[in-house]
């Protein structure tokens, strides 16, 4: 409206003025050209002062008719959004390479750090593809980035131990034995990733098992060279102690007492040597159908004539009759060596309580003595081989340290369990659990 109101005041005027000078038509004309002058003088003032002060909008100044100020505010309205884009532009842009810059060097850490790492490391998608690995198990394994990424783990360990721990992932370590691409022992665990991938730490135990082997090698063949001349010596002691000379040289006597008490403790150590030493090497042990009740009391009276003159009471209660797959050496190694602690250790007059029940968990064997007692930080490590609470009592009362192993290995091969609850000075408890699939 301004622009129209303006065109017309400039006709008007130089119609009046053409009508005054009796030159109408030129007085049109010299309007029409005006307003052409003035509106391209405005235009070309707009473009230059555009260039000249690119956004700063304040700073023209002077009359413009309305047209070309309108171009004039838009255009230096377009040129501050234009420019606060590129500023957001240069911005973002400075951000993005920040940004990707950082996560370039977590990548690079990162990885760095997964090679540099002493386990095998193997990444795998939700689908078990392997995804990447790193150079300690590409080299374990023998994989290749143009043959093995994206193929399925399992085609590259073949393991049934292996598969186990894929379908239960757990935080405990499983075992498992790789011929491919060189004979090796694994220790292995499965970590959960975000977007249900997973991260698979391998550890090679190939040395430590045969160090362990070794070991085991050594004590079933020092035990067996041992037991031939422990048993002649023990037999010539007996032997001297029946015909021991005459009063007069008690103190000889005295001696071979003791020695004949030394080599006693000697037999025993060596003889639960060799059944640990059995029960590592035998992977299948022979197994038949236990009757519970025959095989507690057989254990109930060799007990008690172990407790001998100590008067021990020991009772035995059994709720439910029950028939047990397992070996019955193994079974019984377990039950006798339960009850001998219980006697060993247990003070005159003493309570031994031997006790059998079922639940929907399974079969339950419980060895309750009233007893010294155990202090709660050795009950972790009372299964270890050799290990005593008291190494002098123990020597005393003649334990050999290994009674409680061969313990916790016979259950192992039994699927059990064994569990212990004892008080300083109140007496121990121990209960084996036999799984269901067992029990019969």
């Amino acid at each position: 409206m301004k622009d129209f109101w303006l065109g017309l005041s400039v006709l008007s005027l130089g119609l009046g003025l053409g009508s005054w000078l009796d030159v109408t038509p030129w007085g049109l004309v010299t309007a029409v050209v005006s307003l052409l002058v003035i509106y391209v003088f405005q235009i070309d003032r707009v473009t230059r002062t555009g260039r000249r002060l690119q956004t700063q909008k304040s700073g023209h100044s002077g009359w413009v008719v309305p047209l070309a100020k309108k171009i004039q505010d838009l255009r230096f309205g377009l040129e501050e959004e234009i420019s606060e884009l590129r500023d957001s532009e240069s911005k973002s842009r400075e951000q993005s390479r920040s940004r990707r810059a950082a996560l370039e060097g977590a990548v690079a850490e990162f990885r760095s750090l997964i090679d540099t790492f002493p386990d095998g490391l193997m990444i795998i998608d939700e689908n078990e593809h392997v995804l990447q690995w790193n150079p300690v198990a590409g080299k374990a394994f023998g994989l290749s980035p143009a043959l093995d990424k994206k193929k399925p783990v399992r085609q590259i360990i073949r393991a049934p131990e292996f598969d186990a721990l894929l379908d239960h992932s757990g935080s405990e370590p499983i075992e498992f034995w790789s011929s491919m691409p060189v004979p090796r022992f694994f220790s292995a665990r499965v970590f959960a990733l975000q977007n249900l991938r997973k991260l698979v730490q391998f550890q090679d135990i190939t040395r430590l098992r045969q160090l362990e082997e070794v070991r085991q090698d050594f004590v079933a063949n020092a035990s067996h060279e041992l037991r031939t001349p422990l048993t002649v010596v023990h037999g010539y002691l007996e032997t001297l102690i029946d015909h021991a000379p005459d009063e007069t040289k008690s103190e000889l006597r005295h001696i071979f007492g003791q020695m004949h008490a030394q080599t006693t403790r000697i037999k025993r150590i060596v003889e639960d040597m060799l059944v640990l030493s059995r029960l590592d090497k035998e992977s299948e042990p022979l197994e038949e159908q236990l009757n519970i009740r025959e095989a507690l009391e057989r254990s109930r009276e060799e007990g008690e004539m172990l407790s001998g003159g100590k008067r021990h009471r020991i009772t035995l209660d059994i709720a439910v009759d029950s028939v047990l797959r397992a070996n019955r050496e193994e079974f019984d190694s377990v039950i006798s060596n339960l009850i001998s602690n219980a006697v060993r250790y247990t003070p005159n007059g003493g309570a031994i309580d031997i006790s059998w029940w079922v639940s929907s968990e399974g079969g339950y064997l419980s060895v309750k003595d009233t007893g010294i007692g155990i202090d709660r930080q050795h009950i972790d490590r009372l299964t270890e081989r050799f290990y005593r609470v008291d190494v002098a009592r123990s020597r005393e009362l003649g334990g050999t340290g290994l009674g409680l192993s061969i313990v916790k290995h016979a259950l192992s091969r039994m699927d059990g369990e064994l569990n212990v609850t004892s008080r300083l000075g109140e007496g121990s408890r121990f209960v084996c659990r036999f799984p269901v699939n067992r029990l019969n």
